[in-house]
């Protein structure tokens, strides 16, 4: 039997420093082919658009971006981001990705615990996202986080060429 070590877990928004690893940590997670919908970066010019990116964000307030690092890797990401209608503004959808190799081991949920810290502070009152129906591991992590589902949204994504549901969940906070 062998026991699989919690690593050591640091949940931040990225720095300038981090725009290499977070490049690496995308493309990554856009080169599975089934449950995230994450478009891949190109190494020398995304590195550009992606620090364009994450300025914007620190500026508008509007979005969030966070990155878990443990034990030295960047091994998940987050995105949130808020309705821009004034109506709309307490809503933000969310979407997360943590690397093959750390799943498992507590990173996607201190990174659902960080974004409600954002949510909090933001002013957003609603934390929302969907899911493939067939991606069981994360639907049960977002049950264990407080999320409820809200419904099921037929054919509306495709994978492989194949049309996938996807359930609607959401926690208030």
């Amino acid at each position: 039997m062998s026991l699989v070590m919690k690593p050591r877990i640091a949940i931040r928004t990225p720095s300038d420093r981090d725009i290499p690893a977070l490049v690496a940590l995308v493309n990554v997670l856009a080169a599975e082919n089934s449950n995230l919908f994450i478009n891949p970066i190109d190494g020398p010019d995304g590195q550009a658009t992606l620090k364009t990116y994450l300025d914007g964000i620190a500026v508008s307030g509007n979005e969030a971006v966070l990155v878990a690092e443990a034990d030295g890797v960047l091994a998940g990401l987050l995105t949130a981001t808020r309705g821009f209608h004034p109506a709309k503004r307490g809503v933000a959808t969310i979407g997360i990705g943590v690397r093959p190799a750390y799943r498992g081991r507590g990173i996607g949920r201190a990174l659902m615990r960080g974004i409600e810290e954002w949510a909090a502070e933001a002013g957003v009152h609603r934390l929302e996202l969907s899911v493939v129906t067939s991606n069981l591991v994360a639907i049960a992590l977002y049950r264990s986080c407080g999320y409820a589902e809200e419904g099921i949204m037929r054919a509306s994504a495709r994978v492989a060429g194949q049309p996938v549901d996807q359930l609607m969940m959401a926690k208030p906070i």
